[in-house]
């Protein structure tokens, strides 16, 4: 965007612009990290919770891991981080699939892990047991992870914070 600056006001709408997509840049940049974070956690929460003897693992949870855009509304720039399902799979004859009647279970299988509902039909085991991986990302990132990493990504991007 290419300003003439011929006013206060349009000084203000330059600096107003600049800082905007400073902000936006540094929250893209805080949201690898957080990503990186949650992938971590799957691998002390998820995968780390015991050794499946019936399916070779395709880490495609850990991978499906990613960041949105940071979108601007409102003065508020925000994004998320979550699953993208399209990377991951269902596989003959149970992974990420229903037994029961062969439908894939790709679209709830991070709820399925990380809430523990997988049920009872192959036993009890660290299968069926809550795995947080996504509420304790959460608590790293409000036990000061988050400020920390936007502090860093501002401060690259020229502005000072306290």
């Amino acid at each position: 965007m290419d300003f003439k600056i011929n006013s206060n006001r349009d000084l203000e709408r330059m600096l107003k612009y600049v800082e905007k997509n400073a902000v936006k840049g540094a929250l893209e940049d805080t949201g690898d990290e957080a990503t990186e974070l949650a992938k971590d956690r799957v691998d002390k929460d998820v995968y780390g919770a015991g050794t499946p003897t019936e399916y070779v693992r395709t880490y495609e949870l850990r991978e499906s891991i990613e960041p949105t855009k940071a979108k601007c509304k409102d003065g508020v720039v925000e994004l998320e981080i979550k699953h993208n399902t399209d990377k991951i799979g269902s596989y003959d004859p149970n992974q990420h699939m229903s037994v029961l009647d062969g439908s894939s279970s790709v679209e709830s299988i991070a709820e399925i892990v990380h809430d523990g509902k997988s049920g009872k039909i192959f036993g009890e085991g660290f299968w069926t047991k809550p795995r947080p991986y996504m509420s304790n990302t959460k608590e790293e990132m409000e036990n000061g992870k988050y400020k920390e990493m936007m502090k860093r990504n501002l401060e690259k991007r020229g502005i000072k914070t306290e």
